[in-house]
């Protein structure tokens, strides 16, 4: 459409008037003209294209990073439901360990008083073992003074009597053998 141009360019020319000499001045001057807008529009081109390449790119961008971040997402919900879990099984454990612990403090509060009732009946115990104690003492030494000779005679009874055969069972109790089928 150079063709179109020359020709609006002639046509003011003629309404205008002139000397060819300005006509040429004016051509000159519309190029001028023509050729600063021309580099004002490529450099708005220029810079549009460049800003038109940049959104793409930050497009792609962010499409990316959207990838990412439901890969992110996803693994983020798993990991989240594996601490639910984890948080679910440390609780029971922590329910049992404090049923445990209810347990352990019965049964030591139980031993403590078993304890003190043993320790009541040992007490009671010695103070009676202090009563019996000498009588155990002076029988054990009288069976320790016994004679091989006097337990052969006893042995050669068939039946002994019943005074011998009650002593007999009394020294074997005290050995603690309470087996009296010998008799």
């Amino acid at each position: 459409d150079d063709a179109d141009i020359v020709e609006q360019m002639c046509a003011i020319q003629r309404a205008v008037g002139g000397t060819p000499r300005q006509y040429v001045t004016f051509v000159d001057q519309y190029r001028r003209i023509f050729a600063s807008k021309r580099e004002e529009h490529m450099e708005s081109k220029n810079h549009l294209t460049a800003g038109l390449s940049k959104l793409e790119e930050a497009a792609a961008a962010v499409a990316e990073l959207s990838g990412q971040a439901a890969e992110q997402q996803t693994l983020l919900a798993e990991k989240q439901q594996l601490a639910d879990e984890a948080l679910s099984r440390i609780t029971v454990s922590m329910s049992a360990a404090s049923e445990r612990k209810k347990e352990v403090e019965s049964l030591k509060e139980k031993t403590r008083t078993e304890e003190k009732d043993l320790s009541v009946q040992k007490a009671g115990i010695e103070d009676e073992l202090k009563d019996v104690q000498p009588l155990i003492d002076s029988a054990r030494a009288a069976v320790g003074q016994i004679k091989s000779d006097n337990i052969n005679e006893i042995k050669s009874l068939r039946t002994p009597p019943e005074g011998i055969l009650a002593v007999l069972e009394a020294v074997l109790l005290l050995m603690n053998n309470p087996d009296t089928s010998w008799a």
